[in-house]
């Protein structure tokens, strides 16, 4: 079995749950010196950044963070990030979030997409390091798709994106692309040969 990406876990959750007690304190502060019921305004504020972190933000860069896929010579299987509720859905269940399923039968035909070199981005890191770190695995990603795209039957495209792994490792991910592409191939080969 080949794998790409990096499998869920409860990262996103705790993230969210960080920043929503990150800027509670602060907004205790704040609304204290207004004269409001202090708590329940910043209860309110946190519960707001909690939803706007895991409702908003996650659901918007879960794919390029954990797009991940199992490839064998019987089936993929990948996350399904096809809605914004499963994405949203993704975040609570973590490791046991569900993979869904391709047969190998369904393929038609695949091939790479992308180049297999990586494009070099400017250091946003030398203007603000603490803000741009976390974004810099996904603007990478963006800017440097690779990985397989597979026809399937009735004319349905399906990509298997590999440019997470290429940001870390360019050769060890080319390489295992190639690879996945031979075994896909070879099953599409093997089908159409019985």
């Amino acid at each position: 079995m080949i794998t790409f990406g990096k499998k869920m876990n409860y990262w996103p959750l705790f993230f969210s749950i960080f920043w929503a007690l990150f800027v509670f304190p602060f907004a205790l502060v704040l609304f204290q010196t207004t004269g409001v019921n202090a708590v329940i305004w910043s209860l309110g504020v946190s519960v707001a950044v909690f939803l706007f972190v895991s409702g908003i933000y996650y659901p918007t860069a879960l794919q390029y963070d954990y797009s991940y896929y199992e490839i064998s010579a019987n089936q993929i299987r990948y996350y399904d990030f096809s809605t914004r509720l499963k994405k949203f859905e993704m975040i609570f269940l973590g490791p046991n979030t569900p993979m869904k399923s391709l047969n190998m039968d369904e393929v038609e035909d695949a091939k790479t997409f992308g180049e297999s070199g990586v494009e070099k981005l400017p250091s946003v890191a030398l203007f603000d390091p603490i803000i741009s770190l976390p974004f810099l695995t996904k603007v990478s990603v963006i800017k440097n798709p690779y990985g397989i795209e597979l026809e399937l039957d009735g004319g349905q495209k399906k990509y298997i994106s590999s440019a997470r792994d290429k940001v870390y490792d360019n050769q060890t991910c080319t390489a295992k692309t190639k690879a996945a592409l031979d075994l896909i191939q070879k099953s599409i080969y093997g089908r159409q040969l019985a």
